[in-house]
C-alpha cells in the first residue's frame, strides 16, 4: 500500500487524474515537491518520452510529477504495459 497526499502546484488542476501515486504495470511512483521551472521545460521533457510514457503523461494531465515518472519509464526502456508488468531485479533497472 502506498498513500500520498498531494497539493496541486501553481496553475495545475485539482482532479483525480492529476493525483499520484501513478501506476504503470508493476511500477508505482509518487513525487514530493515541484520540478523547478516546469512550465519552461515541459515541452522539451515531453519531446524526449517514448510513446508509452507520453501517453501515460497525457492521461494524467502532464503534471510535473507524472512527467518525472514518464522520464523514468523512458530511461528504463519500458515501451508498453506488458513490459511494465515484467518482473525485474534492481540490477536490471539500474
Amino acid at each position: 500500500v502506498l498513500a500520498h497526499i498531494r497539493a496541486a502546484g501553481p496553475s495545475l488542476p485539482v482532479c483525480e487524474a492529476a493525483c499520484h501515486p501513478f501506476k504503470a504495470g508493476r511500477l508505482i511512483f509518487a513525487h514530493n515537491g515541484m520540478v523547478g521551472d516546469f512550465n519552461g521545460v515541459q515541452r522539451e521533457l515531453l519531446t524526449g518520452l517514448n510513446q508509452y510514457a507520453f501517453s501515460l503523461a497525457v492521461e494524467h494531465m502532464c503534471t510535473d510529477s507524472v512527467v518525472a515518472f514518464a522520464i523514468l519509464l523512458t530511461e528504463l526502456g519500458i515501451h508498453d504495459e506488458a513490459d511494465a508488468m515484467r518482473e525485474r531485479t534492481a540490477d536490471e533497472m539500474c
